[in-house]
């Protein structure tokens, strides 16, 4: 265990040898898993704080138990939760319920948005900007071959032209990554990790995320009437988009840490065309 861990451990919970270890998945930013005996914890650096204890107080995340900062950058301990992740995406549309209950109380939490407010844009016009202005730099570094065909490019400067004709409406915290790895099922009820990069946006980005990987197209209007929302023409181009966006976004990840991301290339042409998972469902 590094010496910084061990005083953070040693400063909050006191008298105890701890253990640190990697979680399995399901997590970008330095994570780790403090054991001592049957005890367990949630330790993770450069994180954003407060909104991670906003999130446990609504039981969409881990509960925050201490937090502080360790040579300039911030952390938090969180609770272990012990749970299950979903099984499959049969799984998922068996439990839509429970996946719509939770997105909306983080989706309709008015202390988590203005916390996100002081930070990130308010409007979708400036949210996307800033956006792919981030996606773009990523893009043109990484010369990765799979990244580099005529299509792919073609495709790249169409998710950029087809930005500005997606309709907006009030930006809201969203996850970034709500897939079934960042998924757990405890004592009936679901939770959340990997909340790193919370942000606001459009509520199409994280819902159509889940939607465009787990759920086949004519179950997708089933979802909204159970959020409570109308699936009209601009959100079902809203889907789309965010995951396209999303797909070039993983892509790009697995090149920056030399890891073969050809199958998310795939998925970004589909989501671009308007076509569902080319992985099935």
């Amino acid at each position: 265990m590094s010496e910084p861990s061990s005083g953070i451990l040693e400063k909050h919970l006191p008298g105890r040898r701890w253990e640190l270890q990697r979680p399995a998945a399901g997590w970008r930013k330095s994570c780790f898993v403090a054991i001592s005996g049957d005890d367990k914890y949630f330790l993770k650096f450069d994180v954003p704080v407060e909104l991670l204890k906003r999130l446990g107080e609504i039981r969409v995340a881990p509960k925050v138990l201490f937090s502080g900062e360790c040579d300039g950058t911030p952390y938090v301990i969180q609770e272990f939760i012990t749970g299950v992740q979903p099984q499959g995406r049969a799984w998922m549309r068996r439990h839509v319920d429970d996946l719509v209950a939770i997105i909306k109380t983080y989706h309709e939490d008015g202390q988590l948005r203005a916390e996100l407010a002081k930070t990130c844009p308010t409007n979708l016009k400036q949210h996307l900007s800033r956006d792919l202005r981030w996606l773009s730099r990523r893009f043109r570094h990484y010369r990765a071959a799979y990244l580099q065909t005529p299509a792919i490019q073609r495709g790249y400067e169409r998710l950029l032209s087809t930005s500005s004709a997606l309709s907006s409406e009030r930006l809201v915290p969203i996850h970034n990554d709500p897939s079934p790895t960042n998924i757990l099922l405890a004592d009936g009820n679901f939770i959340f990790v990997d909340w790193d990069e919370i942000t606001l946006s459009d509520p199409m980005r994280d819902i159509g995320l889940l939607l465009w990987w787990n759920f086949p197209p004519d179950q997708w209007r089933g979802f909204f009437e159970e959020y409570g929302m109308e699936l009209t023409g601009p959100r079902l181009a809203k889907i789309y988009w965010f995951a396209a966006r999303a797909s070039l976004d993983i892509a790009l990840w697995h090149a920056e840490h030399g890891v073969d991301g050809q199958g998310f290339v795939t998925d970004f042409l589909a989501a671009l065309n308007g076509q569902p998972n080319p992985q099935g469902y």
